[in-house]
């Protein structure tokens, strides 16, 4: 099977599998930067996020170390796991291993195993916790006889902190906070799997809920600081049962909400901060600490919309609530799915299914700028704060096409006379493959747009909110539709799977070319999900490394610099702690690896055929002899070639942040190639 996974710190990859009929005069193969060979069959190799690369053959998972070509760590007892069960831990460098019902987790780049279930006795495991401020990993799940145990492992050494299995069963003390297999029922489906409604308080204490109560329990021991109750509202209360714990961002307190109720707690001894339980429309979806008071922001209840929802200001100290009659909150339309503040105010980004608007929350005044919120097309995707408003852009959904336009601060209209439009796709195979979605870059004040629906180019100025159309009717060959559109130097690049050009800041063309695409599938069977799966981890490795790199990545000249700046400003306080527990030669190739992420390749990688002949028995046979080929950017002719001869399915990784291609040359050998960016 064709495999591809991208886990890196960097520029969104600009990888391209094409087949193409080159010419009679064979282009030059690149030097090999090494070779390896393996004892057995090759069965995966992955590009780690610190950038080495990991590889599983029948006889064990190796890690390689980039650079030489050497073997760096060997795990024999891993030898032939299937792929799909290694994966990145979100917001971690780490990697999970799950199989069997049970679960490794792994520095891969110095090959220590920092956990295992197996060898600690579990029979399987239900859920895990990440306590990134004790640098711990907290597993729940079965031992001997299916009895239930939470169990706390350190991080840095993999050594168990502490078991207890008792605490599921005893009625007094801990054992108050896991009953009986019930717990499960309590878990939430997280980023990898399920996960408890849990927070730190700090490296010393974390707190849990389950239906039994709180808990504050001591990360070091295992043994329980405080026990506190459930709040139980009165009235009607939503059927919706999402319960979560939320730390205060300032002051001893945290917050438990569960469907649309909400109570504070002194998260020193547990109890609670106010007399009455507070309810609000909506189910509560976050929070915000304002001078004024804790502003709660709701999402849409799926199980019960009939009141739609509100926005409300909590007092600190009482739990009262202020705006609106009575109290009761201002009406909105949707949920809150993002926040911009300028000023004193804070700009809501609010959507319900696939319709999504903006207004204006003015804190001082208890109300919402504007009557009617804007109501913009597609699900919103991106905002940022200009001279001359907020920049939004919106994808496309299934029923709606995406958009962009600035959303005027003084009147709550749209500045840009006119929306630059996506386009609608016509099913889901078409909403999935993403090519609907409008393709952005920056340059300076300056935001490039490319419409597939209109085949045009436009250039914005957010300074002053002016649009102009740089190059009309850029239609592709094989009736591709664009997929990136870059910022150079001297112009601005727009690829597609075959196709790629060059136009000007003059709005010239440059040059165009087109390469037929593939006629086996193979080939091609990743690239749909490329963009989705790195996308998805950047946002995980853009966290972690964000208190090393914050103002690298703030000043960053290209669009992922600007994507994550604001992620990266919002956890920055967080990334101290986080960083705790990886190795000093860990964090050296993560600075090294975010360094060489902030320059731009010029070039980019097809897979070509390599057939000379067009007619016969020759032409029948176009399209098995095939080639990855190193393209130009600046002329789009190809510079080198590596012959893949007649792979039905070539297996290899592209790493485009240290610009390095490791092909699986024979069953058991890796062949690496290494290029000046």
């Amino acid at each position: 099977m064709y495999q591809i996974k991208w886990f890196s710190v960097g520029l969104i990859l600009s990888l391209f599998l094409h087949i193409n009929g080159v010419g009679s005069t064979p282009d030059p193969e690149p030097s090999q930067a090494w070779k390896l060979k393996f004892a057995s069959s090759i069965r995966w190799q992955q590009i780690t996020p610190l950038g080495n690369l990991v590889v599983n053959t029948d006889d064990g998972l190796y890690g390689i170390d980039p650079d030489k070509g050497q073997v760096s760590w060997e795990i024999k007892k891993l030898a032939g796991i299937p792929y799909e069960s290694y994966q990145v831990l979100p917001n971690t460098f780490y990697a999970q291993i799950s199989v069997d019902n049970q679960v490794i987790v792994l520095d891969p780049y110095e090959g220590k195993i920092l956990s295992d279930t197996r060898k600690a006795g579990f029979k399987s495991v239900v859920a895990k916790n990440i306590l990134y401020e004790s640098g711990a990993i907290l597993v729940y799940g079965f031992k001997e006889k299916l009895s239930a145990s939470l169990s706390l492992f350190d991080i840095a050494t993999g050594k168990e902190l502490w078991n207890n299995s008792e605490i599921f069963t005893k009625s007094k003390g801990l054992g108050g906070l896991m009953s009986n297999l019930s717990a499960a029922s309590d878990l939430a489906e997280g980023e990898d799997g399920p996960a408890f409604n849990l927070i730190e308080v700090d490296e010393q204490a974390f707190i849990i809920a389950n239906a039994n109560g709180i808990f504050n329990i001591n990360t070091h021991s295992g043994q329980m600081n405080w026990k506190a109750d459930l709040p139980r509202p009165k009235g009607a209360v939503s059927s919706s049962n999402e319960s979560r714990l939320i730390k205060a961002e300032s002051g001893p307190y945290f917050y438990y909400a569960k469907s649309n109720y909400l109570m504070g707690y002194n998260i020193k001894d547990g109890v609670q901060a106010w007399p009455e339980i507070v309810k609000i429309n909506g189910l509560v979806n976050e929070i915000i600490s304002h001078p004024k008071g804790l502003i709660l922001l709701p999402k849409i209840d799926p199980v019960n919309n009939m009141f739609g929802t509100r926005i409300n200001l909590v007092d600190y100290q009482t739990g009262k609530t202020f705006w609106g009659k009575k109290g009761k909150g201002l009406k909105i339309p949707g949920s809150v799915v993002n926040i911009n503040y300028i000023d004193d105010d804070i700009i809501l980004v609010m959507a319900d299914g696939d319709k999504s608007f903006l207004n204006i929350l003015d804190v001082n005044n208890d109300q919402l700028k504007f009557d009617n919120s804007l109501k913009i097309k597609g699900v919103l995707e991106y905002t940022e704060m200009t001279k001359s408003g907020l920049l939004y852009i919106t994808k496309p959904d299934i029923s709606s096409q995406g958009e962009i336009n600035i959303f005027d601060l003084q009147n709550g209209q749209p500045k840009l006379a006119k929306s630059i439009k996506s386009g609608r796709p016509a099913d889901e195979a078409q909403f999935l493959s993403g090519k609907f979605r409008l393709l952005r870059a920056f340059k300076d004040n300056l935001l490039y747009v490319f419409s597939n629906k209109a085949k045009t180019l436009y250039e914005v100025n957010l300074d002053n909110a002016k649009m102009k159309i740089l190059q009309e009717k850029i239609a592709f060959e094989g009736k591709e539709r664009a997929t990136h559109l870059e910022v150079r130097n001297d112009g601005l690049l727009l690829n597609s799977e075959q196709n790629i050009a060059s136009i000007g800041f003059d709005g010239k063309m440059k040059f165009q070319k087109y390469y037929p695409a593939p006629k086996e599938p193979g080939i091609l069977r990743a690239l749909h999900t490329l963009d989705a799966i790195h996308a998805a981890l950047y946002s995980a490795q853009a966290q972690m490394v964000a208190s090393t790199f914050n103002q690298a990545a703030a000043q960053s000249s290209n669009e992922l610099g600007r994507e994550i700046s604001t992620e990266i400003a919002s956890a920055y306080d967080q990334q101290a702690q986080k960083a705790r527990a990886y190795s000093s030669s860990a964090m050296a190739a993560a600075k090294r690896r975010f360094k060489a992420s902030a320059v731009t390749s010029d070039f980019i990688f097809m897979m070509v055929t390599l057939d000379k002949q067009k007619t016969g028995v020759a032409k029948a046979l176009e399209g098995r002899n095939y080639g990855l080929v190193r393209v130009s950017k600046n002329t789009g002719e190809i510079i080198e070639t590596i012959n893949m001869k007649d792979e039905k399915e070539p297996s290899y990784q592209v790493d485009d942040v240290q610009s390095a291609i490791y092909y699986r040359q024979n069953p058991n050998e890796i062949v690496s190639y290494k290029f000046d960016k």
